[in-house]
């Protein structure tokens, strides 16, 4: 958990960062309770593990030899000892210590990063992206390890994923009548194959094997790609006079693309003539997202502050708001627009097609709906605050009535097309971000990438006050949270009162994740502290439902996750 993902140099280096330390037979080299920031593995001698609960004497529940390994999660975390090790002969061990194990971890992912962005700043699909850009693609390469004469790719095979040689070596062959032939040899770290993934999924035209000792390679699929930075056809096609290499894949792509559409088309129309017409939310298309620029209409911040007040007092609109954060409705009333409106104008016209939103800023309106041959009558008034034609904000529906100024008025106006395409940025940019958290989390690793997307789309999020608890000591845990915004506190409870255990103020942060185990007792009480905090959650419940019991698959790997190993184990037993 700790140390699988590091070079064998980077392992090297943490080697010789520990101490050597000496133990005496009887002596503790940790005790339950007390804080603790080493970590320890056995060179010579023999200990024991007690665990003292409540008000039982210490029952031992574990014995160590040379090879072992104790005190692990003081690797990550300031927290206090969950037991006591103690030393039943003399004996020597060998101690990491928090501070220098993070420094090294924190200068290893520098240098990963910077020797990935090297990678990629040689390739030549690559070569238009920004420094920036560069920087967001590393962060998305996975690492996959291959043996010898292992295919990383097939002929014929569709291709959705390109490759960057990370270590080893790798050689290409294609197949043919007489057989297959050598065409290429990848011996040097930053060599790339099957780039053309990112282009369009035409198959494979040789197979790729790792070669030598086998090979470590980087890779990221054309899905990812365009998540994070858009599809990169897009880009080659503004300078296709500099990829020449590449120019028939783009027009192919064009073209096939061109095909796709008409025929799309096609069977719309047939479907349209059959259908009557009606009410329709419009689908929200990869075309339309190209063809959209996101409007912008600059605004004091007084301005911005009574709109968004407006916004967060209508109950109705928290429909369409009130899963936003405060940053991406600010992007939507940046995107309305100012409107003068003389006394006496028809703002909306019932029976008529709508794809407006309208907030009231200054004047006055009536509203009027006619009913069969009755002539219309007024069923409301709006002034300052006031909004109306919210439904066009989502259907393409004729107005259900008539909207009239009765004095000079000024709106801000917003069309749905732009609060459409704004939403689904928004959506994607979220749902990333959460899949990002969740990668992070060693109790997810061997989940798939669809699983931890499906796991991001249960995660719903809270707010919490300063001083509000969380999740509280004692209480059966049933959800496992992240820190979405803001910070929190853990404390426990015990003799000498209250005590601060953990203080979780980074995005990504995490805790409670037992829960997806066991129901067990909560150890701990968590608190928004500061300013407060937003936190992500999912029950236990909906995990399982969706997922599968996750302690299932922890139980047939229980030695990639030590931390989670006693609870592991003690379910295992009592089932």
């Amino acid at each position: 958990m700790f140390f699988g993902h590091l070079a064998e140099k980077d392992v090297e280096s943490v080697i010789d960062s520990m101490f050597p330390k000496e133990a005496a037979q009887g002596d503790d080299v940790i005790v339950q309770g007390q804080e603790g920031d080493n970590f320890y593995i056995v060179e010579e001698g023999t200990f024991d593990v007690f665990v003292k609960r409540g008000d039982a004497p210490p029952g031992k529940v574990l014995a160590y030899g040379p090879g072992d390994m104790f005190g692990e999660l003081a690797l990550m975390y300031n927290a206090q000892r969950a037991a006591t090790v103690s030393a039943t002969s003399s004996a020597k061990l060998w101690a990491l210590d928090r501070d220098s194990f993070q420094m090294m971890l924190t200068t290893t992912e520098n240098t990963k990063k910077k020797q990935y962005e090297g990678f990629l700043e040689n390739v030549a699909i690559l070569q238009d992206l920004t420094k920036y850009e560069l920087g967001r693609l590393s962060d998305i390469l996975d690492t996959q390890l291959y043996e010898t004469d292992e295919a990383i790719i097939s002929q014929g095979d569709e291709g959705n994923y390109f490759y960057i040689l990370e270590d080893g070596e790798a050689k290409a062959f294609i197949g043919g009548e007489r057989g297959e032939i050598e065409v290429k040899h990848y011996k040097k770290p930053g060599e790339y194959f099957g780039e053309i993934a990112l282009l369009t999924s035409a198959t494979r035209k040789a197979t790729v094997r790792a070669a030598g000792e086998g090979c470590s390679v980087l890779s990221v699929s054309r899905n990812d790609f365009d998540l994070v930075l858009g599809p990169i056809k897009d880009i080659l096609g503004k300078h296709i006079d500099k990829y020449p290499e590449y120019a028939d894949f783009l027009r192919e792509e064009a073209t096939r693309q061109e095909e796709e559409a008409a025929e799309k088309e096609k069977i719309d129309q047939m479907k349209d003539t059959s259908r009557r017409a009606g009410v329709s939310a419009q689908a929200i298309s990869e075309e339309r997202m190209k063809a959209w620029q996101k409007p912008s209409f600059p605004k004091p911040e007084d301005v911005v502050k009574r709109i968004k007040g407006y916004i967060d007092s209508n109950a109705k609109l928290q429909v369409l708001f009130g899963h936003l954060t405060d940053a991406a409705i600010v992007e939507v009333i940046d995107a309305m627009r100012p409107q003068t409106v003389e006394k006496g104008e028809r703002l909306i016209t019932q029976g008529e097609d709508g794809d407006f939103f309208y907030i009231v800023d200054e004047g006055e309106f009536e509203v009027f709906v006619q009913r069969g041959d009755n002539p219309p009558s007024k069923v409301m008034e709006y002034g300052p605050g006031g909004m109306f034609g919210e439904l066009g904000l989502m259907y393409n529906a004729p107005r259900a009535a008539t909207v009239t100024s009765t004095s000079s008025a000024k709106v801000w106006a917003l069309d749905r097309e732009s609060f459409q395409l704004m939403l689904t940025t928004a959506e994607n940019t979220r749902h990333t971000q959460y899949e990002g958290f969740l990668l992070q989390i060693d109790l997810f690793k061997h989940l798939t990438r669809y699983e931890i997307s499906q796991l991001s789309d249960m995660l719903e999020s809270e707010l919490y006050d300063s001083g509000e608890d969380i999740v509280k000591q004692g209480d059966v845990g049933k959800y496992f949270y992240i820190v979405e915004d803001g910070e929190a506190k853990a404390y426990i409870t015990g003799e000498k009162g209250e005590v601060e255990v953990k203080h979780y103020n980074k995005q990504g942060d995490y805790f409670g994740e037992i829960a997806l185990i066991t129901s067990s007792e909560r150890r701990a009480t968590v608190r928004a502290t500061g300013g407060g905090c937003s936190v992500l959650s999912v029950s236990c419940e909906d995990f399982d439902r969706v997922l599968g019991p996750i302690k299932d698959v922890l139980s047939k790997n229980i030695d990639n996750y030590p931390a989670y190993a006693d609870v592991i184990r003690e379910l295992v037993d009592g089932s």
